[in-house]
């Protein structure tokens, strides 16, 4: 299915605090109608953008696995508030109802915190990632490490070849 109209384009003029949750949110509400309609058996969908279309999955016994790529919202929250301290800033809160729903931060502490909770697989990139979710009290086994990088030992850069051995190739 293709998504020929975003009408969360038509507030591309706030901060993207508010923006790419619209964004976020328009994407889960297609991808939620989809899967009502989907005889799929497994659901993957990233953090902030699925929480409409994981209660969906979840309701027709689908596996859900959920991509996080960042550690978990408590651990985010603890660092950045001991930082806002040190630099003496503090949070403002949303004066506007309509907005505060959209708020980036809100929906990391409410929605992705229900998101975590439903998936039946959390996908992390990093030891440290998957540490800050066990410490918050997520079963280890639900957690599962992908790496991003490389091996190595598998993929590295050819040795130059001489500049005879160049020309002969081609020939």
């Amino acid at each position: 299915n293709r998504i020929l109209f975003q009408p969360a384009k038509l507030f591309s003029h706030l901060p993207s605090k508010y923006y790419y949750s619209m964004k976020r949110r328009w994407l889960d509400y297609r991808a939620s109608c989809y899967l009502k309609k989907s005889e799929a058996n497994i659901f993957h969908g990233w953090t902030h953008e699925s929480l409409k279309s994981i209660r969906v999955a979840k309701s027709k016994g689908m596996i859900v696995i959920l991509e996080r790529g960042n550690p978990h919202p408590f651990y985010s929250r603890m660092v950045l508030e001991k930082e806002y301290k040190k630099l003496n800033i503090f949070h403002i809160a949303d004066k506007n109802p309509f907005l505060k729903n959209f708020n980036h931060y809100r929906y990391e502490f409410d929605e992705a915190m229900k998101e975590i909770e439903f998936a039946d697989y959390i996908f992390v990139n990093s030891k440290f990632c998957k540490m800050t979710y066990t410490f918050f009290g997520v079963d280890a086994k639900k957690i599962i490490l992908i790496p991003r990088g490389f091996d190595p030992k598998k993929y590295f850069p050819r040795k130059p070849q001489k500049s005879n051995e160049i020309g002969r190739a081609h020939v």
